[in-house]
């Protein structure tokens, strides 16, 4: 699951990786209006759940759940060029792919 432009490149390289069909969130209020059939469907609760946000942690958790994994920044008040803060924060596919690899594993085992 992502929000906002810089992160949407990555998204092809995760669905490449993992097989996996991330869902893009343009905003969650927007999500949040949608009848609890539509969101069901969208994030069902047995899928495996990552977040990539070219941001924080914060306002994730009710969408990923616990164990969900989250790759993003760790603070607030970085600046300098795009390509070179989301590389600073591991902000790459890679790390997305490898999350979500992660907690496939979690599933075959359980």
């Amino acid at each position: 699951m992502t929000r906002g432009k810089p992160v949407e490149p990555r998204l092809d390289a995760v669905r490449y990786e993992t097989l996996g069909l991330p869902v893009s969130m343009s905003g969650w209020a927007l999500f949040e209006c949608q009848d609890a059939a539509y969101r069901a469907a969208t994030i069902d609760r047995t899928t495996v759940r990552v977040a990539i946000e070219a941001s924080v942690r914060q306002g994730w958790d009710r969408w990923i759940a616990e164990e969900g994994g989250f790759v993003g920044m760790t603070g607030f008040g970085a600046t300098g060029p795009e390509g070179e803060l989301l590389a600073h924060f591991g902000i790459t596919a890679a790390r997305a792919a490898n999350e979500v690899r992660t907690r496939l594993k979690g599933v075959r085992h359980a």
